[in-house]
């Protein structure tokens, strides 16, 4: 008879088996509500049922929140990671040594040259 003897986790498939079951019990007509128990009929729509079904459709719509938030993310990283390394690329063929001194006239403002002998 399949009696579970633990409680799933909640997931989509668990939810798609109750929602099937409750709708069987209750659309499926006379003939399954007579083949059913009356522990089970007499309690139809169970209690709570409705609220977990809300439960559910709201932390899926969570979810895909979350799933839209963490892909705009992604991409504003990657798009500003590109805009980085194409500055970076284009700092170091403008600015030698020479171009950086000229710039900020010999003050210490902490900047690494970029040396186009040394490997980078």
């Amino acid at each position: 008879m399949g009696i579970l003897e633990e409680i799933p986790q909640p997931d989509a498939e668990w939810m798609e088996a109750v929602d099937k079951f409750y709708d069987t019990a209750l659309y499926g007509g006379p003939d399954i509500m007579l083949k059913l128990p009356s522990s089970i009929t007499d309690t139809l729509p169970p209690p709570g049922l409705k609220e977990v079904k809300d439960a559910w459709r709201e932390y899926l719509d969570k979810e895909k929140e979350l799933q839209n938030a963490i892909e705009a993310k992604d991409k504003a990283f990657a798009d500003m990671d590109k805009w980085m390394r194409e500055f970076a690329v284009r700092a170091r063929r403008a600015l030698s040594r020479e171009a950086l001194d000229a710039i900020f006239q010999g003050y210490d403002v902490g900047i690494r040259y970029y040396d186009p002998k040394s490997p980078s």
